[in-house]
């Protein structure tokens, strides 16, 4: 009642379908078309009883409820059709009552994101689809082959901090900690990063202080690791020192003219190499 009050847009994550005839050959192939686009995308709930329709802004809404009658029949009959409904089934998809009054209700239907797309779209569409924005699209084939490709891979998250090590008046020397994480569910093997240090922070503009011997111009780390990174875990890269340093003098320079970056590329077994740009507008905490 509160989305038709409010004209709840449908996004990327929610989908409103009305079955005034209960799950017909229209409702079991927006079952079919949901599982797959939600799945094969970033997941979604349907909810089942909610007309939606294009309001005077072109933008489709919530407008007016249609509870479901025999709510509990239609649940049974989501049930039924699901194992047909797409291909490879999706691990959790579910199906659930959320009102019921006097046998008349609405029902949610909950797909999870799946790590083992692309699934296809069953009960007579044999299509692809995935969800952008609050539409469903069938799949090309490129991105078809794209979603075989990533199939049970690491999602590796590349981190960077700075800590201090060494002060000397105003002048303050600095270490690069680097760290991966991985998001998937399969472990990553054979981990290879390179980080590239500009030479704008590297040296002692002057004297170097004693047990230093600091470079003074840009040079790229390589750190390898043969130990599995499991899901979840986080690995802390080290080698060697990554230093760097900082006064004001710099950081004047920096926010006038633009701060220098520090590139990483992250290899691995399974999976295509990773490579972003970092700032030192956000590493440094002087």
């Amino acid at each position: 009642e509160q989305w038709v009050k409010d004209k709840r847009q449908e996004d990327l994550h929610l989908e409103f379908k009305d079955l005034p005839g209960g799950l017909d050959k229209d409702g079991r192939k927006n079952l079919a078309k949901a599982a797959s686009g939600f799945a094969n995308s970033d997941g979604g709930v349907v909810v089942w009883g909610v007309k939606a329709f294009k309001d005077g802004d072109d933008v489709d809404c919530a407008q007016e409820l249609g509870p479901i009658k025999s709510v509990g029949a239609v649940l049974a009959a989501l049930n039924e059709h699901t194992g047909q409904a797409v291909a490879p089934f999706v691990e959790g998809l579910e199906h659930r009552i959320v009102a019921e009054t006097g046998g008349a209700g609405f029902l949610a239907t909950f797909v999870p994101r799946s790590d083992g797309a692309p699934h296809m779209a069953g009960l007579g569409l044999g299509r692809y689809f995935k969800r952008s924005g609050s539409s469903f699209y069938p799949l090309e084939h490129f991105d078809i082959a794209d979603m075989f490709g990533k199939r049970q891979r690491p999602e590796l998250v590349v981190r960077l901090a700075s800590r201090i090590v060494e002060r000397h008046s105003d002048l303050h020397c600095y270490e690069l900690v680097a760290t991966i994480r991985n998001d998937g569910r399969v472990a990553a093997r054979f981990l290879k990063a390179e980080l590239e240090m500009p030479a704008d922070v590297l040296g002692w503009p002057g004297p170097a202080p004693a047990k230093r011997d600091w470079p003074g111009e840009a040079w790229t780390e390589t750190v390898r690791t043969l130990i599995p990174l499991f899901p979840g875990e986080v690995a802390k890269l080290t080698c060697h020192e990554w230093p760097y340093h900082m006064n004001p003098a710099l950081f004047d320079r920096f926010k006038r003219n633009g701060w220098p970056t520090v590139n990483y590329r992250v290899f691995q077994e399974a999976g295509p190499p990773i490579e972003e740009t970092f700032s030192f507008k956000e590493l440094q905490n002087f």
